[in-house]
């Protein structure tokens, strides 16, 4: 490809005759069908001082989005902020543009519906009978089954936490004392539900439950003096506030059976048919 051919050239910026490697090359170009390439008619340094002076003087259009001064003179935009936040508006108002709703009905989630099937014993349950939040479809007898079943197989890791627990309540006193307070403001953010039930336990109901009972705990078969009225299916379980469901207890079993099932609570079947019956008799 021809070249400029001589070896040095006139600048007319400075005017100083320097060497033709001094001068910026521009692109080649086609003439009478043939490449040349060209060389500029300043100096490096000229073409420098020129271009950042034209830079710096020349008016700069207004940014698009905040409206100050551009960062380059041809520019739309003042910075990358700026920048980014324009392409976001127009990657926008091409989806609004091109957006077509789906035909496709909308997804039901399995907690929305009124029964589901469990994934383990698959049996069609009320919604109820799951766990709210739970992350897999199991209902709550499966669940308990399946903690029961853990526990029994790692004894050590219960042994463990137990531990631990008793450790922490120890060095923690106080941060124990509030969860234990905590617990019982959920204990009594249950009994105030009970006055949204539309039966309610009376005296004379309790009366009658303590007498048919021997004012004895049904789960230990223990006298007590002032027995605790436990409701027998828990309300967290569904249970209801009647007096067919409740029935005397001592302290200990009371708290140790919280809400549990029944049946999962009571290990004889005598004593479990016996309860049963003396509450239907009331």
């Amino acid at each position: 490809m021809p070249r400029y051919s001589k070896p040095t050239k006139i600048c007319r910026g400075c005017g100083l005759e320097l060497p033709t490697e001094t001068f910026s090359r521009r692109r080649k170009r086609s003439r009478n069908g043939k490449y040349y390439m060209f060389i500029r008619n300043v100096c490096a340094p000229c073409h420098q001082i020129a271009a950042r002076s034209y830079h710096v003087a020349a008016p700069r259009r207004p940014c698009a989005v905040c409206g100050k001064p551009a960062a380059k003179v041809n520019g739309d935009y003042c910075s990358d902020v700026c920048f980014k936040a324009a392409r976001k508006v127009r990657s926008a108002a091409k989806h609004k543009a091109t957006y077509q709703p789906s035909q496709r009905e909308p997804r039901v989630r399995w907690r929305d519906l009124p029964e589901a099937e469990c994934n383990i014993c698959h049996k069609v349950k009320s919604i109820s009978e799951y766990y709210r939040g739970a992350a897999g479809r199991r209902c709550k007898e499966c669940e308990r089954q399946k903690s029961t079943e853990y526990r029994r197989c790692h004894p050590e890791i219960v042994a463990r936490e137990k531990e631990r627990l008793f450790k922490w309540k120890t060095d923690n006193p106080e941060r124990a004392k509030e969860a234990q307070r905590l617990l019982h403001r959920q204990h009594q953010r249950a009994r105030d539900a009970k006055k949204q039930f539309p039966h309610i336990v009376s005296s004379r109901d309790w009366r009658q439950a303590r007498e048919a009972f021997g004012d004895m705990c049904v789960y230990c078969d223990t006298p007590v003096a002032k027995p605790e009225m436990d409701h027998f299916v828990p309300l967290a379980r569904d249970g209801q506030n009647t007096k067919y469901n409740v029935v005397p207890a001592c302290r200990p079993c009371n708290m140790k059976k919280n809400a549990k099932e029944p049946r999962m609570f009571i290990n004889d079947e005598d004593r479990y048919q016996f309860i049963c019956d003396t509450l239907g008799s009331l």
